[in-house]
């Protein structure tokens, strides 16, 4: 055999072989790029919606709690106002438990914060007025459906970025389809 044919099919063989190694690996890492972000989608961006979406629903627990009892100035409704408290306190705990946040989230629990603070100054005051049999005007629905409006920003923040991760666990998967394949057919042609 020609020494120079015997040079090109091992160099032919070693670049078969780099090219097949490479496809591997990087596929392994793309792989791994998209299981961070789905991770992070199911992790985070989902648990926190989650949370946050049942922060909002007990909030409107609230409200109907606090127009029942105002309709009927019974201990037990009173009692269902101080339950459905508990429960926003304790969806809104949950959500600021989560292990991870993006960046900027954070930025956001300030107004969280201060809304659920107005919402309970505004049962508070309703619940002094129905318990002096004064009137209770309407203060604790809006101060309501402002909380839920700054939590609705939160949800949209964390659905932003879901939706960000997924456009790039898409635009990753098929970036790895085409290099793979492109290495594959490297590999192939130079083993021929």
């Amino acid at each position: 055999m020609p020494r120079g044919l015997l040079t090109r099919l091992v160099i032919a063989f070693a670049l078969a072989i780099v090219c097949f190694c490479g496809s591997t690996l990087y596929s392994q890492s793309i792989s791994r790029d998209i299981d961070d972000a789905a991770v992070s989608i199911a992790g985070n961006s989902m648990m926190s919606i989650e949370h946050l979406t049942d922060t909002r629903g007990e909030l409107r627990q609230l409200d109907v709690a606090m127009v029942r009892y105002d309709n009927s100035h019974q201990a037990a409704d009173r009692q269902a106002v101080a339950d459905a408290r508990t429960r926003v306190d304790e969806a809104f705990e949950r959500y600021l438990t989560e292990p991870e946040t993006y960046p900027g989230e954070q930025a956001l629990w300030g107004d969280m914060h201060h809304a659920l603070s107005m919402v309970n100054q505004a049962v508070e005051r309703a619940l002094d007025d129905v318990a002096a049999g004064r009137p209770t005007g309407d203060h604790v629905t809006p101060a309501i459906n402002a909380a839920a409006r700054t939590i609705r920003r939160t949800v949209d923040f964390n659905a932003d970025r879901a939706r960000e991760l997924a456009l790039r666990i898409e635009r990753d998967h098929n970036r790895s389809t085409r290099v793979a394949l492109l290495l594959d057919l490297l590999s192939t042609l130079f083993t021929v």
